[in-house]
């Protein structure tokens, strides 16, 4: 034993604190009763913190389930986004093979499938004419008794005749058939390109994510058919016209004009 621990030992001795039964009269005083209602409080806390604890687990199930959602959709995104600019270059590459059409109609002999039809825009003011017609007849017995007069004289006739020879010649039966599809094709891409224009203004508000591109290609594709079937008739009509010496109808003019500068954009 050390001489330290020896002097410690003899100064505790005589105090009697290591014989034995020397404690007994050591009292034991007990610590502060615990109040039940603080124990309440604290189970209560503790099961709150529980719950919250729950919860924000619960969240983050819920912001993880999120994030992969999130994940898929720019995935799909990205495929989506592929796939458009993929058909943006073929658009690009069918742009440009209009516009060496265009040039070839301007530079060689017209397309062997591109005819024309002549006269076909004023089928609309005939049609307008013949209903006015049958709703005043009396008028157009008037009007039909004054052409009758006029057309007795020879220089009059003549004139009608040389009109009507020159039609006749300058474009066939097949010419003046194919023309009118052609036309009529250049009509229905024209309405069916507004339709699909007014559809995607009205809706367009209200969509997104797939069904806002499916719209946008939609409404590409009506103006690309629009764009062909002008392309297919109007600069074939402009070329015969001058081939006939008859001037191209303003309304066509105007729309070839039209054609032509979205063809340079």
């Amino acid at each position: 034993m050390s001489r330290n621990a020896r002097r410690r030992r003899e100064r505790l001795v005589p105090q009697g604190w290591d014989a034995i039964g020397a404690l007994a009269d050591v009292a034991i005083v007990p610590g502060p009763e615990v109040d039940p209602s603080a124990a309440d409080r604290l189970q209560g806390e503790t099961d709150r913190l529980r719950r919250r604890v729950d919860e924000v687990e619960g969240r983050f199930r819920l912001v993880h389930r999120d994030r992969e959602s999130i994940r898929k959709d720019r995935d799909r995104a990205n495929s989506r986004v592929r796939e458009l600019q993929a058909e943006l270059n073929r658009l690009a590459d069918e742009h440009e093979g209009l516009r060496a059409h265009l040039d070839r109609l301007r530079a060689d002999s017209p397309h062997p499938a591109t005819i024309v039809m002549e006269g076909a825009p004023q089928m609309n003011s005939v049609a307008t004419l013949l209903g006015k017609a049958w709703r005043n007849k009396a008028v157009t017995v008037a009007a039909l008794a004054v052409g009758l007069l006029v057309a007795r004289d020879p220089a009059v006739s003549g004139a009608v005749r040389s009109v009507a020879e020159s039609a006749a010649s300058a474009v066939g039966r097949g010419d003046r058939e194919n023309g009118y599809l052609g036309y009529a094709r250049m009509v229905a891409a024209s309405l069916e390109y507004e339709a699909a224009r007014r559809a995607y203004n009205e809706s367009a508000d209200s969509l997104d994510g797939d069904a806002l591109l499916e719209a946008q290609d939609n409404l590409r594709a009506a103006r690309l058919r629009d764009r062909e079937a002008r392309l297919a008739f109007l600069p074939e009509l402009a070329r015969r016209c001058a081939e006939a010496g008859v001037p191209v109808p303003q309304r066509d003019a105007v729309a070839l004009e039209d054609l032509k500068a979205e063809l340079v954009r």
